[in-house]
């Protein structure tokens, strides 16, 4: 099992991640990518590229999310 790999975008922490049995589950530690908190994802470059959009944005990406749970959890909680 891995270490929890921290998020950091511009010196920023945004969050921090957990191996599990399913991929990687995400904890969200700053306000602007709290709706990714508790989320399950495939890869970690999926919640790198989701959270750094998510906060230098304000927005979800355009692009479906890889990750099936994350696509899911993401899909009842936004319109895009």
């Amino acid at each position: 099992m891995q270490q929890p790999q921290t998020i950091v975008v511009g010196g920023v922490v945004l969050g921090t991640t957990v191996q599990t049995h399913r991929g990687y589950h995400f904890i969200a530690l700053n306000l602007r990518v709290e709706p990714l908190d508790r989320l399950d994802w495939a890869t970690l470059p999926d919640i790198h590229r989701v959270a750094r959009h998510l906060y230098l944005t304000g927005r979800l990406p355009e692009r479906p999310v890889q990750s099936s749970a994350a696509a899911a959890s993401l899909a009842a909680s936004f319109c895009y």
